[in-house]
């Protein structure tokens, strides 16, 4: 049988307080990409050819083969009504969730590069140019971060009870992935102990697709737009304290057809991959136009199964 194919890459790292690394990130703007990593060469398996089936369950993500009801994605309100329901019923059918409420999305059109080149003059607090390829290992909330975060948004909703979780569904848009791919780290090889909470600020914007929006002010206000929402927990990945124990996979021309479910959190505390830590890489095979994809973020719950 033949071998999966394999990339080599850096991948970036949580960089110590100490060392230079910054303990805050503020989405959206100039100075998040210009803050300090701990880059770390690993090997990058193709989950293309692989005789293991990789389930979002056992390994926190999930390939699967999905044509899109949506083809454009130019209209936050055409992908809230059209694309919305159609995440929500993939993940009831990869997971048996029985409740998917869509929580924001995010289309991202251009490399890390590209929009780091177009802020260099900027300020650290000016507002980025658009949302770009995310080139560090991360979760986006921790345990807390997801509790807050599924709390401010639906306050009435009880969390003590049923298992829940968010979800993550990922996917390329207008072409296949020839660049900037997304690595994916088996969750069984990251224990807690490699994770490291960090507060990630967002301005007072809506979420759904304005994220970065660029000179996007504060509602009612000319204050600092970050002043105003209260910043949750997302996790940042320390580099393994043995080299390539953490194992980092890849699809290898990830098409518009596909779409991959990323576990961000899971209230289950045993059986199951809690969280799936994930990152853009470039590899020495990229070529062809900049990456273009659309990421859904999802509350879940399975009201058949008690909450831990």
């Amino acid at each position: 049988m033949p071998q999966p194919k394999s990339t080599t890459a850096t991948l970036n790292y949580n960089l110590d307080h100490s060392q230079g690394g910054a303990d805050a990130i503020y989405a959206g703007t100039a100075g998040e990409k210009r803050r300090k990593h701990d880059p770390r060469t690993v090997k990058i398996n193709d989950i293309r050819g692989s005789p293991e089936k990789f389930e979002i369950d056992t390994h926190g993500f999930q390939l699967i083969e999905r044509e899109s009801p949506e083809k454009v994605f130019d209209d936050d309100a055409r992908i809230k009504d059209v694309y919305y329901p159609d995440c929500a019923q993939l993940i009831r059918e990869a997971t048996g969730a029985t409740k998917v409420l869509p929580m924001s999305h995010v289309v991202r059109r251009q490399s890390w590069r590209t929009a780091f080149d177009a802020e260099k003059e900027l300020d650290d607090m000016a507002r980025s140019k658009g949302p770009a390829a995310v080139m560090f290992a991360h979760v986006d909330q921790s345990y807390d971060g997801a509790r807050q975060r599924v709390g401010d948004l639906f306050p009435d909703t009880d969390l003590s009870t049923h298992r829940w979780g968010i979800i993550n569904v990922w996917r390329p848009i207008e072409r296949p992935v020839t660049r900037s791919a997304l690595a994916l780290c088996d969750a069984r090889s990251v224990p807690d102990s490699d994770l490291l909470e960090v507060k990630i600020h967002f301005p007072d914007t809506p979420m759904a697709g304005e994220d970065n929006k660029e000179n996007q002010a504060p509602k009612g206000s000319n204050k600092d737009p970050y002043a105003y929402r209260k910043p949750f927990g997302a996790w940042e990945v320390r580099a393994p304290k043995v080299e390539g124990e953490h194992k980092w996979y890849y699809a290898s021309e990830m098409r518009p057809d596909e779409a991959l479910l990323l576990k961000i959190f899971d209230s289950k505390k045993t059986g199951v991959a809690r969280r799936s830590p994930h990152t853009a890489f470039v590899s020495p095979e990229d070529h062809g136009p900049e990456r273009q994809s659309l990421e859904v973020r999802s509350f879940v719950q399975w009201e058949d199964q008690s909450s831990e």
